[in-house]
């Protein structure tokens, strides 16, 4: 930790860089001109990564010490650590989204 305000902490150049990945989705993901089944799979990518990279982009922007120490960065966008953060979101929301549709199943027959 910085003493005074001379001290400088260094994060390294990956922290000064500027963030790679389209946050705003777009149709024409592979930028051809057309929208084609090519980009198909594309959405599909860009959907399921978002919240594995939506968590890499907080650590390296906001908790850069952590992601410092995790050697986690941009480069880490679609990766493993952005699937596996990622497919532990998506199963979370499918088991909460099948709870809540059988609570609802049990309230409308009187369970």
């Amino acid at each position: 930790m910085p003493n005074n305000e001379n001290d400088i902490v260094e994060l390294g150049p990956v922290f000064a860089q500027k963030d790679p990945r389209n946050w705003e989705f777009h149709a024409d993901m592979n930028h051809d001109g057309a929208i084609t089944i090519s980009d198909v799979d594309n959405w599909a990518e860009w959907i399921f990564f978002y919240p594995g990279d939506w968590l890499i982009k907080y650590l390296t922007n906001d908790m850069n010490a952590v992601a410092r120490f995790f050697e986690i960065s941009y480069n880490d966008y679609g990766g493993l650590l952005s699937g596996i953060i990622s497919s532990v979101c998506w199963l979370a929301i499918l088991f909460t989204v099948g709870a809540i549709t059988l609570a609802v199943e049990d309230w409308f027959n009187g369970k």
